[in-house]
Parts: C-alpha cells; sequence; structure tokens
C-alpha cells in the first residue's frame, strides 16, 4: 500500500508503507494493528496490493472541488481525456493505479480453492480485483490502470463479501456499492436506517459490510 510521501503520518492507513499516493484508500482506515492482528490470529489472511490513490487524478479532484466550491460544477479532466456518459451524470471514478503482486494473487486463489470467502476493502480494491480477476473467479498478478466502471450490470468475479465507507447521492462509489446489492435496496437502507440513526459519512464516517 503506499501513502503520499510528506502528507500528515496522521493521514494513513496503519498497514501504508510506500510513497507515492495522493488520497488513501478510505475504507481501510477503519483497520488498527490490532484488529489485524486480531484476524490473523482468528485464520484470516490478509493480501495487500498497492493503490496510487489519487496519483493521476489527485490534483484534478481538488480543482473539481475548488471549482464546485466556486460554484462551477463541470468535472475537470486531464487534457485528452474523453468524457463519459458517467462524467455527465456527475459518476467520476477516474482512472487509477494499481499493482497486484504476485504473492497476493497466490493468497487470494488459494483460500478460494479452500473454500475461503474473499473480502475486499474499499471501492478501489474493488475496481482493481475485479480488473484482474477471469471469469473462473482467478485472480492474476500485474499492475496497471483500471478504468473499469461498475454498474448495476456488472457480473462480480472477485467479491464475496465487501466493506466500505458510507457514500454520497450520485457518487461512482455508492453506484458501485448499490451494484452488489439487488435492484434499490441499498438507497432503501439508507433512507430508513442510515439517514434516521445519524451515521457518518465522508471520509472519517462509518463503514459497513455486504455479504
Amino acid at each position: 500500500m503506499r501513502f503520499f510521501h510528506g502528507c500528515h503520518a496522521g493521514y494513513q492507513n496503519v498497514y501504508a508503507t510506500r510513497p507515492g499516493g495522493i488520497m488513501l484508500p478510505s475504507a481501510g482506515r477503519h483497520f488498527t494493528p490490532e484488529l489485524l492482528r486480531r484476524l490473523t490470529e482468528l485464520g484470516v489472511a490478509v493480501a495487500e496490493v498497492t493503490l496510487d490513490i489519487g496519483v493521476k487524478w489527485g490534483v484534478v479532484r481538488l480543482a473539481t472541488w475548488l471549482r464546485e466550491t466556486a460554484g462551477v460544477t463541470e468535472p475537470l479532466l486531464p487534457e485528452g481525456t474523453a468524457r463519459t456518459p458517467a462524467d455527465e451524470r456527475g459518476n467520476f471514478p477516474g482512472a487509477e493505479h494499481y499493482d497486484v503482486p504476485i504473492e497476493t494473487a497466490d493468497t487470494i486463489n488459494a483460500q478460494r480453492r479452500a473454500g475461503g470467502l474473499v473480502v475486499i476493502c474499499g471501492t478501489t480494491v474493488m475496481r482493481t480485483l475485479e480488473t484482474v480477476t477471469d471469469d473462473t473467479g482467478r485472480v492474476w498478478p500485474g499492475h496497471g490502470w483500471t478504468r473499469l466502471i461498475i454498474a448495476p450490470d456488472h457480473r462480480f468475479r472477485s467479491c464475496d463479501a465487501f466493506m466500505t465507507n458510507l457514500h454520497m447521492p450520485t457518487s461512482s462509489e455508492l453506484q458501485l456499492t448499490a451494484s452488489l446489492v439487488d435492484g434499490d435496496r441499498l438507497p432503501e437502507i439508507y433512507r430508513a436506517e442510515i439517514i434516521p440513526r445519524g451515521y457518518r459519512f465522508y471520509e472519517f464516517g462509518d463503514s459497513m459490510v455486504i455479504v
């Protein structure tokens, strides 16, 4: 897992080891060294991927947020990048760089062969593993840029359960998460349970597990 070189040490996941990212995978903030140790003691295999969160898009996103603050809502795109229908709707997942080492692929594949469940943490990890997993459910090592947009008609190949934060309306993260459940079930849960009970959104908010 990469972290932004020069970013405050408190603004990292506890397992961040390599400089390079601009934004951290928010869902991973819920883990502590003690929690990871307890999971390992319970027999949970932890497999890591390297995510360069926001290296290409971080400045673009920051500029977009500043423009929105000023009342200009059209997303900025890097020069030469074509705008997609998702961008027009406000969904702006962007290309994200990943590195899946062979050790990680072997660990996930071995757990699946043994009948274990693959629990994915975070939307970027989901996009990454769905990019490198074939139709048989086998994960392949590799590195590159994922431009995968996960919509309700997506057939998941790598995920048995999903841990993620609470996402805002119209966001690509909410669209991805809702694709794991049938129909409009997730928005209904947001309206009936999450919002009335005061759960917290944004980067330091609450999390949920979908099984």
